[in-house]
Order: structure tokens, then C-alpha cells, then sequence
């Protein structure tokens, strides 16, 4: 039976903090742990009447189980450490070896160019891949992480509105991994997708006819990643064989900043967004995303639209001069459709429902930049 709610919004702080409002009027916090995925997260759920209930996930009474699964889910496609909550929905395989490291070919013939424009790469053990958007903006990663020992019987996996993954891989002796497909923007990279990423985004510059407009975006992002890239060599974070660049997986280890339930006094179906918990890092809607680029003070809007006979396409909206200035990207990045500037100021020159929601959008990620901006100002003693 289809769930009676859906998630109207999350909001992901860089703690690894999220909060999720639900269409029933309810809403839930899920805190980091501080074990990070080796231990249990703690949860703060509030009905839709406003009553608190603060739990653990290793002990979440059934009712609550599909709202919170659904959560940790959206959670942890955008967070570059996911978390064992949302394993109970995603297909599961069990290998002799632990999987720990990432081999990615050494060269731009493990790219391949797909119709749409985007760009894929294939691990050399075919067990990660990383895909770039066509625009060039964000990517997304498919690889397999292992599954704590704590973590091998979730309750949550026979509770109400929670759907299991169909498709289970091996059974008897081994490690057991959970397989994780998870959205980030460009400018968010971790290790292990560093060197797949600069491979990526230099098939995406090489056909791109707008030199100018290449190089002042993604070209000015290469530069960075081949700084990180030569540092982790470096340092031997990375270890390039000549045929393979070898990267360590996301590991199971504390990479979180805060623990416990701090901050959950009001519901965030009341006031989504808490300053003292750290800058926002992805405000999520059923239809758009919106990256925080909180170091920057700007913002990036990814809208997904489709129809029942159309497939979704993608509209990028770019921010310049702390969010006063938008610029509209096509699904084909600079050279496709769109391309116009829009001031988050002229309201009056919205003419339909597409351009209200646009707008609306606008004002959201305005909103979130300015958040982060408080909490820089309180932390730092800065000023934007």
C-alpha cells in the first residue's frame, strides 16, 4: 500500500545533520552519531501535532520507520559519508574480500561520452562508477560500501512503508556491502572521486565551444582539482601505478562534527534551518536541489522537469554577487537553451507558473545563503 505522505523538503547540514518535513504536517531530525556509521544515529521525531519524541535508529518503533528510512535516504545520497539507516532499501551484495579501495584507469580512455552530453567513467575492478551531468555542474557516484557488524538485522527492514530492495547478491560467509548511488556537486569532492572527476571534466571542456565561458568556470575547476590531485600523489593519499590511480573508499570513521540531540526543540515543519548547527550544505524538494556553496556565498539551483511522456530534463541556475544575480542553464550547459539573467529582486516580471516557481526557488536559496552567512559571522568574525 503507497505511503499517505512524501517528503516535502530536506535540508543536509556539512555535520551530516539533516531535517525533513513531511506532507502530513510531521518532520524529523536526524543527528549524527558519534561513531559516525559505525554507530547508531539518534533521531528526533515530531508529529504533526508538535510532540517530541527523541530515539535512537537501532530502536525506532515501527510507525515511525518509513518516514525516518525515507529520510536517511534523500540524506544520504548528498552526504559523502552515508549512514547504515537507509540500508534496508538498497540492494545488497556479500564478497570474500572487503572492498577498501577504488582502481580508476589512468587515462581519459575509460571515459566514455554519452548522447545526452554527459560523461561516465568505469572503475577497473567494475565495482564504482562516476557520471557527470551533461551540464558539467554535478556528478553522481555508484559504488559499494561495507556494512558495519552492528548493522547486519535492521528492524526497520518489515516496518510499515518501508519498501526493500528487490535484488540481494550472495548469501553465507563474507563482508557484506550496501550499494550507494549519490549526487554531489563539483565543487564537493572527496578522494575517491577526485581523480575520476578531473578526467571527466576534461572531456566536458575539450568539444565545448564557449572558450571564454570554459575557461572562467570549468576550466578554473581543473586548475583546483590538479592541485588536489598532485598533493594527494603526493602525500600518497592517491598511488598512480601507471596503468591504475588507486583511491581509498569512504570508510566507516567518524567524519562527523556533532552528536547527540542538540538543537531539536522546534519542529522543523515550524522553522526548517538551525545557525548554531553548522553552514547548510543541500536544501532538497521533490522537484530541485539546492547547493549551498557557503565559502562562496552562492548558490546553485538543479530543477528536475518532466511529464508522464517526457523524460526529466535538467535546468541549472548559477548565482553571482551573493545571490542577487541568477543565470539560467540549459540541460546542455552554456551552449543549450536558457542562458538568460535573472535579478532575484524583479518579482514583477514573472509571467507564469514556471517563472513563479523559479523565483520561489530563488528566494529559497537566498534565504539559505544568508543562514550561512550568520553562522560564518558567529563563528569566524567574518563579514561577506
Amino acid at each position: 500500500m503507497a505511503a499517505s505522505w512524501n517528503i516535502q523538503r530536506l535540508a543536509l547540514y556539512h555535520s551530516g545533520r539533516a531535517e525533513a518535513v513531511y506532507s502530513d504536517g510531521s518532520a524529523a531530525i536526524l543527528h549524527p552519531s558519534a561513531k559516525g556509521a559505525k554507530g547508531p544515529m539518534t533521531v528526533t521525531f515530531f508529529a504533526c501535532n508538535g510532540v517530541r519524541q527523541r530515539l535512537l535508529s537501532s530502536c525506532l518503533p515501527r510507525e515511525f520507520c518509513g518516514k525516518i528510512l525515507a529520510a536517511a535516504t534523500i540524506r544520504d545520497r548528498f552526504h559523502p559519508m552515508p549512514s547504515v539507516l537507509s540500508s534496508p532499501a538498497k540492494k545488497r551484495l556479500r564478497r570474500l574480500q572487503l572492498l577498501t579501495h577504488v582502481v580508476w584507469p589512468s587515462c581519459e580512455m575509460g571515459t566514455q561520452r554519452h548522447e545526452d552530453g554527459s560523461i561516465s567513467i568505469e572503475s577497473l575492478d567494475r565495482n564504482s562508477k562516476l557520471l557527470l551531468a551533461p551540464h558539467g555542474r554535478s556528478y553522481v557516484v555508484d559504488w559499494w560500501q561495507p556494512v558495519p557488524s552492528t548493522d547486519r538485522e535492521s528492524r526497520m527492514e518489515n516496518a510499515p512503508g518501508c519498501q526493500m530492495a528487490t535484488e540481494s547478491f550472495g548469501t553465507g560467509v563474507g563482508y557484506e556491502h550496501i550499494y550507494q548511488v549519490q549526487c554531489f556537486y563539483v565543487e564537493h569532492v572527496e578522494i575517491p572521486w577526485l581523480y575520476p572527476l578531473f578526467l571527466a571534466l576534461m572531456q566536458h571542456v575539450a568539444p565545448s565551444a564557449d572558450a571564454a565561458y570554459a575557461h572562467s568556470s570549468t576550466t578554473r575547476r581543473l586548475v583546483g582539482l590538479k592541485a588536489r590531485l598532485e598533493d594527494c600523489l603526493a602525500t600518497g593519499q592517491l598511488v598512480d601505478s601507471g596503468k591504475g590511480v588507486t583511491a581509498p573508499l569512504p570508510s566507516n570513521g567518524n567524519g562527523l562534527d556533532t552528536v547527540g540531540n542538540a538543537c531539536d526543540h522546534v519542529s522543523p515543519a515550524v522553522c526548517m534551518g538551525e545557525v548554531s548547527e553548522g553552514p547548510v550544505r543541500v536544501l532538497w524538494t521533490p522537484t530541485a536541489t539546492l547547493w549551498l556553496h557557503p565559502d562562496q556565498g552562492e548558490a546553485t539551483i538543479d530543477v528536475s522537469r518532466g511529464t508522464p511522456t517526457q523524460p526529466a530534463q535538467c535546468l541549472l541556475m548559477e548565482s553571482s554577487l551573493k545571490g542577487r544575480f541568477w543565470k539560467r542553464l540549459g540541460p546542455g550547459g552554456p551552449g543549450g537553451p536558457g542562458g538568460e539573467v535573472i535579478l532575484s529582486e524583479m518579482k514583477s516580471v514573472s509571467t507564469g507558473p514556471e517563472s513563479q516557481r523559479g523565483l520561489e526557488l530563488i528566494d529559497e536559496a537566498v534565504a539559505g545563503c544568508r543562514c550561512d552567512a550568520v553562522f560564518k559571522v558567529m563563528k569566524f568574525g567574518d563579514t561577506w
